[in-house]
């Protein structure tokens, strides 16, 4: 394809999310497998309520593709439609992540086998430290029945 052609076409996107794009962030999740209770109660929540950003890969149509959520320099979730994998896609998103957002580490217990090979490759770095902090737990003279 020649460089004229290629540059008129329309271009995939980053874009920040509405809420109208989270029906399509679960549709995506699901379809990728990582649709149990346990991870939806406590790694998708805690990671949008820690989110710096979160923002969807769109196509030309809008149409939502993959997402990430961001927390600072940690990548807290990526993932992409199984249709539009292997296509660059994840690749594109990453580079966002890490030039647009300054995302550079991920928590390696937290990663889909796999994964963190796919990911060293674009320049993450393993997270140090806790995921995140506990909460702090009550006294006993501080718990009434």
């Amino acid at each position: 394809m020649a460089d004229a052609e290629r540059a008129s076409q329309p271009q995939h996107r980053m874009a920040p999310v509405n809420l109208t794009d989270y029906p399509s962030l679960v549709r995506i999740w699901q379809q990728c497998g990582r649709d149990t209770e346990t991870l939806r109660t406590t790694f998708v929540w805690e990671a949008l309520r820690r989110a710096t950003q979160v923002r969807a890969y769109r196509t030309p149509t809008g149409q939502v593709i993959g997402f990430l959520i961001t927390s600072g320099e940690r990548l807290e979730v990526v993932c992409v439609a199984p249709a539009y994998q292997g296509q660059g896609v994840g690749a594109q998103m990453l580079h966002f992540a890490r030039e647009q957002l300054g995302a550079r580490e991920v928590q390696l217990d937290s990663l889909p086998p796999g994964l963190w090979d796919f990911l060293s490759t674009q320049g993450m770095r393993p997270a140090t430290g806790a995921r995140h902090l506990p909460l702090p737990q009550p006294r006993a003279s501080q718990v009434s029945l």
